[in-house]
């Protein structure tokens, strides 16, 4: 199955998470780690549909 091209898929992203109860659990935000994305860019992480950047 194809994945779409999306933050959340690229291995720059960064997954927030919270301690709930003594574990680790997701949160539904998190950042671009690419010092090459322009910070205002990497702000609308976990938004940005087709950041020229993204790798699998």
């Amino acid at each position: 199955m194809k994945k779409t091209k999306t933050c959340e898929n690229c291995i720059y992203f960064e997954r927030h998470y919270a301690k709930i109860d003594g574990m680790l659990v997701k949160v539904g935000c998190g950042h671009c780690a690419n010092g090459l994305v322009p910070p205002k860019k990497r702000r609308r992480c976990p938004l940005v549909k087709s950041c020229k950047l993204y790798m699998d």
